[in-house]
């Protein structure tokens, strides 16, 4: 006999004391991170305290491995063939799609883990990296974006002078 698969649309239904969290007064990042340790803890996971830097590499490895498996499933739901015709009305299995990107929430969360990261260090690392992608994109000096010179300066200013002679 096969494994019984639920869809992951189910699941909402079925576990739903999360509609009980309140998100203004709880870190709901907090308690996806505990979620995870508690896991690796009852799965006989070792804390990253009590692992070699050798364990860790392998498992932080072994979990890359599974996030990556997990973007491939969530690439199948996905018009991704630039070779194929897919039909006019085509639509993606958000419900399904959602869990996928949940599944690789965990694996990525296991990786912080074993890194020694909790909730606030995932947020502080985000939030710095977010910022430094803006400013990437829009300071000249990394070079993501042209450096205007100063023909292209001119060429702009003489474009906005003959709007104004009109």
């Amino acid at each position: 006999m096969g494994l019984q698969k639920q869809p992951c649309a189910d699941l909402l239904s079925k576990y739903d004391e999360f509609l009980n969290f309140d998100p203004e007064n709880e870190d709901m990042l907090n308690v996806l991170f505990d979620m995870q340790l508690a896991f690796r803890k009852m799965l006989g996971g070792k804390t990253p305290d009590q692992l070699t830097d050798i364990e860790k590499s392998t498992l932080i490895r072994d979990h890359m491995e599974a996030l990556t498996h997990e973007c491939a499933e969530l690439r199948e739901l996905l018009a991704w063939k630039h070779w194929k015709k897919y039909p006019k009305d085509f639509k993606i299995d958000s419900a399904e799609a959602r869990f996928e990107v949940a599944d690789m929430m965990c694996f990525l969360m296991n990786i912080a883990i074993l890194l020694g990261m909790h909730s606030g260090d995932f947020f502080k690392h985000v939030y710095c990296k977010q910022r430094h992608n803006v400013e990437r994109q829009t300071n000249p000096t990394y070079g993501y974006i042209e450096k205007e010179s100063n023909s292209t300066k001119k060429t702009k200013k003489a474009k906005s002078t003959k709007t104004k002679k009109v």
